[in-house]
């Protein structure tokens, strides 16, 4: 396997679908790490969709405070007023630059996911995959079904 996911991030999938599809340039997180520039992100989007749909490729990723966030954004391509709730408020927040968005040929279902990997929970945000962890084996398992299988 060509590709190493190093992140895992849920989205809602209005926000999921526009960075996919190239609507979105960068994404805005509250800050919990930092997040390596050339890095792979696994996507996952939320109810109703509950599903893996498909990865991206970090491009930059600067750590700004909310002022800096929100007058970044407004020349960002994809970005609106939705967006405001998850930047107001908050004091560290990471801008990542999305490269190279590709969607999975299908859907990798969370429910399917379960039914190898039970215990599994995807996270509110986003979180660093380790090597060796439950998560990196839950990442490997989605990006054969994603990326390499067909239906």
């Amino acid at each position: 396997m060509g590709i190493k996911v190093s992140y895992l991030m849920s989205f809602k999938p209005i926000f999921g679908e526009q960075v996919l599809t190239g609507i979105k340039s960068h994404e805005v997180r509250k800050f919990l790490g930092r997040i390596e520039e050339g890095s792979w992100v696994l996507v996952y989007e939320s109810t109703p969709v509950r599903a893996f749909t498909g990865i991206f490729q970090v491009g930059r990723a600067d750590i700004v405070d909310e002022d800096c966030a929100l007058e970044l954004i407004r020349g960002f391509r994809g970005y609106s007023d939705l967006d405001l709730p998850y930047i107001v408020g908050r004091r560290k927040l990471v801008v990542i630059e999305v490269r190279n968005p590709t969607r999975f040929h299908v859907p990798v279902f969370l429910d399917e996911v379960r039914r190898y990997f039970p215990s599994f929970r995807p996270p509110m945000s986003y979180v660093r995959v380790k090597s060796g962890t439950l998560l990196c084996s839950v990442c490997e398992f989605v990006l054969r079904r994603g990326l390499y299988e067909e239906t």
